[in-house]
């Protein structure tokens, strides 16, 4: 198994836009909201805002990064909201973990969104009706009815074909040769989210060194992230 030399601390895995099922499916939703949302202009009504949800790893942030790539977004986040919503230049505004920002300034992030012609994706790791928890109950009732009232999305976890693929492209990016049958077999092993993959190879990488084969340096991956097999 190869490995390369770096005189530089090692870059992160980034992880690859998968097209599987589940985000084209949530993709189509973000596009057809996003038009409707153009077509609305000022009408308001909640047109212009949107919750994608899902869980953990699953690939919420990455597939609104491509999707703001196309068209064009200011991507802010969630714990670091604070004082009033700023007008952008470009024509989607995306926050990310928004369910983790405080019950005022993400109050006033909706607000602006239903009051704007701009289209807001807001972004959580749960249903927008249990977000705010612990919170003041009478103004999180209120965000939680105005962020249903928008365009609700999920997304699914990925299909175990895609968790294998992206194993596949991790490995390749950290610069370890493993066999295809092997990648297969791993990728079968791990839960369906795709920090999985990326964890894993990540690890591999970490651990790879001489007299290391392929499949010992993975089951050392897999032993070292127990939380990562389904």
């Amino acid at each position: 198994m190869s490995q390369p030399s770096l005189p530089f601390p090692e870059a992160p895995i980034v992880p690859p836009f998968h097209e599987g099922a589940a985000t084209k499916a949530a993709l189509a939703s973000l596009n057809a909201w996003y038009e409707r949302a153009l077509r609305s202009g000022a009408e308001g009504g909640g047109l212009t805002l949107a919750v994608l949800w899902g869980g953990y790893g699953v690939g919420k942030s990455r597939l609104a990064a491509e999707f703001g790539r196309r068209v064009g977004a200011t991507f802010l986040a969630g714990p670091t909201l604070s004082g009033l919503p700023p007008r952008s230049a470009l024509p989607l505004v995306v926050i990310d973990d928004a369910d983790q920002a405080s019950l005022g300034a993400l109050f006033a992030y909706v607000n602006a969104a239903l009051s704007r012609p701009q289209p807001t994706l807001v972004i959580g790791r749960s249903r927008p009706g249990r977000w705010g928890g612990g919170e003041d109950e009478t103004g999180v009732q209120d965000l939680r009815s105005r962020l249903m009232g928008g365009t609700v999305i999920e997304l699914d976890p990925p299909e175990q074909t895609a968790i294998i693929q992206v194993l596949a492209i991790a490995l390749r990016d950290a610069g370890l040769t493993v066999p295809p049958a092997l990648i297969e077999e791993t990728g079968g092993r791990l839960c369906r989210r795709f920090v999985a993959p990326l964890t894993i190879a990540a690890t591999a990488r970490r651990l790879a060194g001489p007299g290391k084969t392929p499949r010992s340096l993975l089951e050392q991956a897999l032993k070292s992230n127990p939380e990562q097999c389904g």
